[in-house]
């Protein structure tokens, strides 16, 4: 017989079936052990058909714990008909300005993403234009002013009033959250704060 019981992920954690995880390891002689991963990074799962109270409950009190940010590296204006990125997915219907990003797929930045999907720039909304290259990507930043080399870019989290969270990238992906997480590279910098 085991010694450990190992169910149990971060939707049977924050359902609050830990109690009923445990005596039923108990009940053989087990200890539990539970493997909590969304809600170490301050998210709970989405649950369907329904969401129980004690999920709700705890959702309210994540915090998430984890952004990913890159830099603008230039920003260029570009007149209709300009082709942007690889295979030129995306061509400008009229004058543009464009933010090169220092990120890409290699980054973990997926490339479904080019021409679908928005980053934050200056607490806005910027649309991905293009292919996502290997170390690098392209934003629209034609409607937000000011925007210059070395501005902060959110990948996944909160600036200013808005907030893009691992659930927005599996959307547009068609994939889950704990991808996005895992995905994210080695040459990434992290820093604790």
């Amino acid at each position: 017989m085991p010694d450990w019981l190992n169910v149990g992920s971060s939707a049977a954690l924050l359902a609050g079936q830990a109690e009923k995880i445990a005596e039923l390891a108990a009940r053989h002689g087990m200890k539990t052990m539970m493997r909590p991963g969304l809600a170490l990074y301050g998210l709970a799962p989405l649950y369907e058909p329904s969401e129980p109270a004690a999920a709700a409950a705890a959702r309210a009190r994540l915090q998430p714990v984890l952004s990913w940010k890159t830099k603008v590296t230039g920003v260029r204006a570009i007149s209709a008909g300009t082709v942007v990125g690889y295979n030129g997915t995306f061509v400008a219907t009229e004058a543009m300005r464009l933010a090169l990003l220092a990120v890409g797929y290699a980054d973990g930045l997926d490339r479904r993403l080019g021409n679908r999907f928005s980053l934050l720039v200056r607490g806005q909304w910027a649309p991905l234009v293009g292919r996502i290259s290997m170390d690098q990507a392209v934003v629209d930043v034609t409607e937000i002013a000011g925007v210059e080399a070395g501005d902060e870019v959110v990948i996944l989290g909160s600036q200013g009033e808005e907030t893009i969270t691992a659930f927005d990238h599996a959307e547009a992906t068609e994939t889950i959250p704990w991808e996005i997480f895992t995905r994210i590279g080695s040459r990434v910098r992290r820093v604790q704060v």
